[in-house]
């Protein structure tokens, strides 16, 4: 059987991206601010705060060529990670995986000459 994980995301950077060095990989967590498509009661666009695992070459990659700010699309897969607390309660959270990056068009307008 055949499963589909894929998620694009589209946002900014809401921070300038740092690598951590582990036995396992170079690893980045980064938040991406994404701004929902449609208004809310108020008139106003809300924008939500995703954040997102980048390993090894997606890591450097972002560190690279991303900064605070960004406007990027980021393909990911979805992990679900489940740990035991010491009172022996089990929590999950879904994660992100950053897999592969584009840099888009900064969206700020020029300045005249």
């Amino acid at each position: 059987e055949l499963g589909l994980n894929i998620v694009l995301l589209m946002g900014r950077l809401t921070q300038d991206v740092e690598i951590k060095e582990y036995p396992s990989g170079n690893v980045a967590r980064i938040t991406l601010a994404v701004r929902r498509e449609f208004k809310n009661s108020d008139g106003t666009y809300d924008t939500d705060f995703i954040p997102i695992t980048l390993w090894d070459g997606a890591a450097m990659t972002c560190k690279e060529y991303c900064s605070k700010g960004t406007f990027i699309v980021i393909k990911c897969r979805v992990q679900m990670s489940r740990w035991e607390t010491s009172d022996g309660r089990v929590n999950s959270t879904l994660e992100f995986i950053g897999e592969k990056i584009t840099l888009l068009p900064s969206g700020k307008p020029q300045q005249e000459e």
